[in-house]
């Protein structure tokens, strides 16, 4: 029961991380509801099952739709740190290019090459300049991330689909976590060139969240 529960939650924890949007995690989730649906419309006598899970697809989106943008945030957030330093090794995870060999999730490379731009105003209230910044995370070798081919809310486990042969990554060479100040530092310098989305996306920055 322990490796099922394992199983689920670095699966959750890996979709929830790969849902660049705010309101994926709800489309996720209903995706996921309709997959039962589908399940258990082979099953005989289900139609009490059937039941429940519309009923609780109709309840997730009578309370999540309608929260605010800064309620979603701080959803997204909460569930981050609870899952933070949850790293459980999952086979397929590690043959698929999903994890690395630290037990890190490999996650999408950013949308945007910048995070934003600050604006500098004279006087008059004109513009004097504009600067762009750039995000940390593509100081990192486009090669260390990975975008898995099964769409987010489907089956990763379902033994019928083809399976995903990833890219060679000189991060999954690492045997041990290293130290976030070290993955985080500055371009080039030891091992911060092998950082990982998961890891920027909890300190702060935008790998994860377009």
């Amino acid at each position: 029961m322990d490796k099922l529960f394992d199983l689920m939650m670095m699966g959750f924890k890996y979709q929830l991380l790969c849902a660049i949007h705010l309101d994926s995690m709800l489309q996720v989730t209903r995706l996921h509801l309709a997959q039962l649906r589908v399940m258990l419309s082979s099953l005989p006598e289900s139609k009490a099952s059937l039941s429940l899970v519309a009923a609780v697809d109709k309840l997730a989106q009578e309370t999540y739709s309608g929260l605010t943008v800064g309620a979603q945030h701080l959803l997204r957030q909460t569930l981050l740190r609870f899952y933070k330093d949850k790293r459980v090794k999952v086979s397929l995870f590690l043959q698929e290019g999903i994890q690395s060999n630290a037990g890190r999730l490999i996650l999408h490379s950013p949308a945007s090459n910048y995070v934003g731009s600050v604006t500098y105003y004279n006087d008059a209230g004109g513009v004097e300049k504009q600067e762009r910044h750039k995000l940390k995370a593509l100081d990192l070798d486009p090669m260390e991330y990975f975008i898995h081919p099964v769409p987010l809310g489907t089956n990763l486990y379902n033994k019928e689909r083809s399976k995903v042969v990833p890219p060679p990554r000189k991060g999954d060479a690492l045997a041990v976590p290293v130290r976030p100040e070290d993955e985080l530092g500055h371009a080039g310098e030891g091992k911060a060139q092998y950082a990982y989305a998961e890891d920027v996306s909890h300190a702060g920055g935008s790998a994860g969240a377009r």
